[in-house]
């Protein structure tokens, strides 16, 4: 059994298409994970399906208009980053109903481009739940080049965005430019789903910032602990959905997103039993 499953990893890492979407899962997984804290933390996490529905309304231009694939997502996504933010400055809007309005929005007016194209359906559906064998060596390049300048950038960053996350009041008086932070943080989560569309899918892209860090924050002690367990979760999860993807021939969004939802599960049974063994013994 062992020879067996050592033979179809092998086999796997054989073929370039499989390489290029471990290398970008990778990359993106990592990415979302490390985004997906300080969403978790800002209680956004409806961001991930706004953006992965704006993505989906680039993917729809892009096809309509024939133009690059990455680039219109990309410019759409960050575009669409701005007025979001834009329209949660203004405080006419609750958060929530600015991402909500956009996401519906944006599926409308994709799903109305799309019912005047012929001969997508099989492109549709690959953005929709993700699929390996669409990688391509540019994907790998666009992925290679963003991810490390997105989680350098959010390095750098990183005490002021969690200083606008905790308390937007006393950044104020502090003199730092809310907008520019939130909007800077926004438009790093909307590069890094526009360009995990073709490897997780517009539906599931969301669970790929949500998932490994729940499952992170439910266990972890610590901020640091949080993103190396999120970062960690994400990049197994990654592995494994892939390999599951290659040998069942399934959607490689979903096996990765059904291998954190079995993370999650296992984290929270773990965290109950550890919970309960301790309150046990302090009696």
């Amino acid at each position: 059994m062992n020879t067996s499953i050592i033979d179809v990893i092998v086999e796997a890492f054989s073929y370039p298409f499989f390489v290029r979407a471990l290398s970008i899962g990778g990359l993106i997984s990592l990415a979302g994970a490390v985004l997906g804290i300080y969403v978790v933390l800002r209680k956004e996490s409806l961001i991930g399906h706004t953006i992965s529905d704006v993505s989906f309304l680039g993917i729809a231009i892009g096809l309509a208009l024939g133009l690059n694939m990455n680039a219109t997502t990309i410019t759409i996504a960050v575009a669409a980053a701005i007025i979001i933010v834009a329209l949660q400055n203004t405080g006419r809007f609750s958060h929530d109903s600015v991402l909500a309005f956009t996401a519906e929005i944006s599926l409308a007016i994709a799903i109305v481009i799309i019912s005047r194209l012929e001969g997508y359906r099989v492109d549709l559906l690959q953005y929709l739940f993700g699929d390996i064998l669409g990688i391509s060596r540019y994907d790998v390049i666009v992925a290679t080049a963003l991810m490390p300048f997105i989680l350098l950038t959010l390095f750098v960053t990183r005490k002021k965005v969690l200083q606008v996350t905790f308390n937007e009041e006393l950044s104020i008086s502090a003199g730092t430019n809310i907008f520019f932070y939130n909007a800077l943080f926004t438009v790093l989560v909307a590069v890094t789903i526009a360009i995990g569309i073709k490897i997780v899918g517009v539906i599931l892209m969301a669970a790929f910032l949500v998932i490994p860090a729940n499952i992170a924050k439910t266990v972890a002690r610590s901020f640091k602990e949080m993103v190396l367990l999120s970062a960690g979760t994400a990049l197994l999860a990654t592995l494994l959905g892939l390999m599951l993807s290659y040998v069942l021939d399934a959607p490689s969004g979903a096996m990765i997103v059904m291998s954190l939802g079995s993370m999650l599960f296992l984290a929270i049974i773990v965290k109950g039993v550890l919970g309960l063994v301790s309150r046990i013994s302090s009696t």
